[in-house]
């Protein structure tokens, strides 16, 4: 089967196995068409060779009898015969030599960045972070919450807590060794919220902000 959308991997990069990638893939309304990758190379060289001659036709059409036309493709014979020939060694060599990440040292997950601005945020309002024992004194307002969902908003869209947790989460709180409750600077519980961890993270933090405005009704709850 073939994936004909846009994919957007949680964790990793996708790498797509031999010989799959040795195929081409177009999606047409209704009709999917695949061809070898060889077979498409060989057939524009073809295509490439033929358009090039038609100058020299139109211009000097004395010069071009029967034999000169079969000299010329047997050139572009060997030609192809070449590519061909090459085509699947040099295949394999560059897909073995991509998965190598020295060979993309510019490559970096989008949301790199937005951590790292995200860290210093965290590091302007709470720079020493302590641990503290766990319980009612370690919590999170639903501000930061709040405010955690719109700057990672882009990425997070309408994952579950899986994804916050192993993408945000343990890369934000790793270097501490400490909860992200611990990191951000903890406060007093007030409300217990339990939460399914399979479930939109968009919609459970859009649950707080209504529980907030319900409960502190004098209260402006931006975000969200």
């Amino acid at each position: 089967s073939y994936i004909n959308e846009t994919i957007e991997t949680s964790q990793g990069m996708m790498i797509v196995p031999f010989p799959a990638f040795l195929r081409l893939t177009w999606t047409l309304p209704g009709i999917t068409i695949t061809l070898p990758w060889i077979l498409v190379c060989t057939l524009s060289l073809a295509v490439i060779a033929g358009l090039s001659a038609v100058p020299g036709i139109l211009n000097n059409p004395a010069e071009w009898d029967s034999e000169h036309l079969l000299d010329d493709a047997a050139l572009v014979g060997q030609a192809l015969a070449v590519l061909a020939s090459s085509s699947l060694p040099v295949a394999v060599v560059i897909h073995k030599l991509r998965r190598w990440r020295w060979l993309n040292p510019t490559f970096e997950p989008r949301i790199f960045p937005w951590r790292r601005a995200f860290e210093e945020r965290l590091q302007e309002t709470h720079p020493v972070p302590k641990a503290c024992e766990r319980g009612a004194g370690r919590a999170l307002q639903v501000k930061e919450l709040i405010d955690f969902w719109s700057h990672f908003r882009p990425f997070i869209k309408d994952r579950s807590m899986t994804y916050v947790v192993s993408n945000i989460i343990y890369p934000l709180t790793e270097p501490w060794q400490l909860s992200y409750a611990e990191v951000v600077g903890p406060k007093p519980t007030m409300w217990f919220v339990s939460h399914y961890w399979g479930s939109p993270f968009r919609a459970f933090v859009q649950s707080l902000k209504k529980h907030a405005q319900g409960v502190c009704r004098s209260a402006e709850v931006n975000g969200a």
